[in-house]
């Protein structure tokens, strides 16, 4: 995540690894959090042969702020 620049409240976190055996290929694909909390469609992976990464991709959203704190009770939430 730092690498990338991302702001401390962002984080990508390791989902899971592909490889392709015939290629030499691994895939590691990984998720983006905001304050701990997942952010759906929003995924990052690096494509890498012999432990080189060749190529990367994925989205990663710039946001102003986000208020992520509950305004409001568990209880209040359930009405």
């Amino acid at each position: 995540s730092q690498g990338l620049g991302l702001e401390a409240n962002k984080k990508l976190k390791f989902k899971f690894t592909r490889r392709s055996e015939q290629r030499a290929l691994s895939h590691q694909h990984f998720q983006l959090y905001y304050d701990n909390i997942k952010v759906e469609g929003f995924e990052f992976s690096l494509h890498s042969r012999n432990g080189k990464v060749e190529t990367a991709n994925g989205k990663i959203p710039e946001f102003l702020e986000l208020n992520t704190k509950t305004k409001i009770s568990v209880s209040e939430a359930y009405n």
